[in-house]
């Protein structure tokens, strides 16, 4: 089922059915992702709905490991409250959960002025992922994060760089092809570059899942479903994206040593959205997202011709 479709109706009846005591006096669509959907009911509670089997999988790691997690970060997470085994509306034999809303505004949400290098925000977030960043990977992987050393992030991000050039995924011409042949070998390379240990990973650390009050200070962070094993600066991408240099600078000092090629990797991380929605309109027969992303990319690979000449 897709997100669109779900009724309250249909969520009212899962709610019920599995959490008979709980009574629904309002139930409103939230937000919808590539993987979930949130409903807000009584105001207060955010459920959250796997759109897809994969992601139902991932959930069931986030209610084994997120107490854990939750209780080494500085900042809060979502604290699953109510938790069904099976019954979502979206998929019978999929999990769903519920969580007390948090605060704030998303990140990309708030005024200019609080995404500025000493926004108290940015301190805090830097503190939050040095504890991620710090997490025992052995105990992640023991509750379903598969494991993954670096040699294991090469080759995840080799297969993706194949399957997005695959003929029945990019659809290229030939002069983007070879544009995106090009692109995919220096990033590689880049990767090359560097052997680190993977650690425990947000994995979609965009700003609409930072949660910022009115004083500019982070009150939470959501969407913990692509928990992962791998490179830390993934994690800096959505900062790096959605705020000034500075800030990305400010936040980069506060959280600490880094290797000397982190930047250039948060860089090349963050040139991979047209291929992560290529991958995702590939993996759930979207022909229509497909076709969006090839213009995307097709677009890139003419500008780099036009910037070349």
């Amino acid at each position: 089922m897709a997100a669109a479709d779900l009724t309250s109706a249909a969520v009212r009846q899962a709610l019920g059915a599995a959490f008979p005591t709980l009574a629904v006096a309002s139930c409103v669509p939230l937000a919808a992702g590539w993987d979930s959907t949130a409903w807000l009911v009584n105001e207060t509670l955010v459920f959250r709905f796997p759109l897809r089997a994969v992601v139902a999988a991932r959930l069931r790691v986030e209610i084994a490991l997120l107490p854990e997690v939750a209780a080494v970060l500085p900042t809060s997470i979502p604290q699953f409250r109510y938790i069904a085994e099976r019954g979502a509306p979206t998929g019978e034999s999929w999990p769903f959960v519920g969580y007390p809303l948090l605060a704030g505004a998303p990140l990309d949400t708030v005024p200019v002025a609080a995404l500025a290098p000493d926004a108290p925000w940015v301190g805090q977030l830097a503190a939050t992922l040095r504890a991620l960043h710090q997490f025992p990977t052995a105990r992640a992987v023991a509750v379903g994060v598969p494991a993954r050393d670096w040699a294991g992030w090469l080759a995840h991000w080799e297969a993706f760089a194949a399957q997005t050039m695959a003929d029945d995924v990019g659809r290229f011409t030939p002069q983007t092809r070879a544009w995106v042949t090009t692109f995919w070998a220096a990033f590689l390379a880049e990767l090359r570059l560097v052997a680190l240990s993977p650690v425990l990973l947000h994995h979609d650390l965009a700003p609409e899942h930072l949660l910022i009050n009115s004083a500019g200070a982070l009150t939470g962070i959501i969407d913990w479903g692509d928990l992962a094993l791998g490179d830390p600066a993934l994690d800096f991408v959505g900062v790096a994206q959605g705020c000034p240099a500075a800030t990305l600078t400010a936040l980069l000092a506060a959280y600490g040593p880094t290797d000397s090629r982190m930047r250039q990797r948060i860089a090349w991380y963050g040139r991979l959205g047209p291929f992560h929605r290529l991958y995702y309109g590939w993996e759930i027969a979207a022909d229509a997202i497909v076709a969006e992303a090839v213009a995307a990319i097709e677009g890139l690979a003419a500008s780099a011709g036009l910037a070349a000449h």
